[in-house]
């Protein structure tokens, strides 16, 4: 999908604030550096950010690592050395990127975090993403819902856990959140996790591998004898953090221990990546979080404009981007959703979404 007019689809997708900037005298550059090139959101986010700047009379210049952290500080190194006055970042690896954003600020370069806080520098002026504790929070209201965990009572539900990347800053949010909902019900014994692994470093999955959470779900299967059939033991749920990590769980689910549409677990997701939503369609994955990269992307343009004018950035809260909690980031939140069969149409097709994520 091409955008001609970030504007014009938020405005139509989407309620925010759209506002028109008094072009400086000078164009600036602004570097974007993105972490991976096979992830259909963060291409998304790239072509918003690239084409609000752009629209704004300046220049975008937009760089995809590997995967890894070495390619993404040469990415940042070379987006410094390009004379890049703003640099926006997805990290890699939110602890990895001290030493070279030490050059962003020696040359007074402003940085802002997307999406995933960068940790462990003091060269980052803003950041923004979604609040990912709500994020959290929702998968602990739609399982505790949905397990009606409120009313059961000699009838436990059983549980397992797939939590993203350990170097992911948001992982931790996304776990808090869920547990403010979940834990309660742990420790009653109305939740029960069969493998015993209910601490988040436990259920770590490398770089969100799909690969990596469908061996470790067919691990668990072997090992706790699960599936839907007699002599079986149930799974009611899987926690997973992102749309990739359903993908793998659902594969194994599938395949190794039998489950089909009728009989399948809950399972959550989040990014509303299009196989997902078909799987969502056929009752394999139960529901998705819903993070409009448009909205994300175009926040993120904003507050580069913002800077660019001298205008008072827009925030609404703070995150802390060191272990001691001492370096507060001025921080902009945008609102997730959560998707399933009943509002998929209104949310995601409706809105154009669909069309932008094919």
């Amino acid at each position: 999908m091409q955008f001609s007019s970030v504007k014009k689809i938020l405005t139509v997708a989407v309620s925010v604030t759209l506002m028109s900037f008094s072009l400086p005298s000078e164009a600036q550059k602004v570097g974007i550096s993105l972490p991976n090139p096979d992830k259909p959101r963060f291409n998304l986010d790239g072509e918003v950010m690239k084409s609000e700047i752009e629209e704004n009379g300046h220049e975008a210049v937009v760089k995809t690592a590997d995967r890894t952290v070495e390619t993404q500080i040469k990415d940042i190194e070379g987006l410094i050395d390009e004379g890049c006055n703003y640099l926006v970042i997805i990290p890699v690896d939110g602890s990895a990127l001290t030493e070279v954003l030490k050059k962003a600020k020696a040359k007074n370069i402003p940085v802002i975090s997307y999406d995933r806080l960068i940790m462990d520098s003091d060269a980052v002026s803003y950041y923004v993403t979604f609040d990912n504790y709500k994020v959290g929070q929702i998968f602990g209201d739609y399982l505790e819902q949905k397990l009606n965990l409120k009313n059961t009572s000699d009838d436990p539900k059983y549980i397992e856990f797939f939590s993203g990347d350990q170097h992911d800053h948001n992982v931790e949010s996304f776990w808090n959140g869920s547990m403010e909902i979940l834990k309660p019900y742990l420790d009653q014994g109305k939740l029960l996790c069969r493998s015993g692994v209910e601490a988040k470093e436990g259920t770590y999955t490398p770089n969100w591998l799909p690969d990596e959470a469908k061996k470790r779900m067919i691990s668990l299967i072997d090992q706790l004898n699960i599936g839907p059939d007699e002599g079986k033991n149930s799974l009611d749920a899987v926690l997973c953090h992102s749309d990739g990590l359903a993908i793998g769980v659902i594969e194994a689910l599938y395949t190794n221990a039998g489950y089909r549409k009728n009989n399948f677990p809950v399972v959550t997701g989040q990014d509303c990546m299009v196989n997902n939503l078909k799987y969502i369609k056929r009752g394999m994955q139960s529901m998705c979080i819903f993070k409009d990269a448009r909205v994300l992307a175009y926040s993120a343009a904003h507050m580069v404009l913002q800077l660019i004018n001298g205008e008072p950035v827009q925030v609404n809260a703070t995150e802390s981007n060191t272990p001691d909690g001492k370096n507060r980031i001025p921080t902009l939140l945008c609102s997730p959703k959560f998707v399933d069969k009943d509002n998929m149409r209104e949310l995601i097709e409706d809105s154009g979404f669909l069309d932008a994520e094919s």
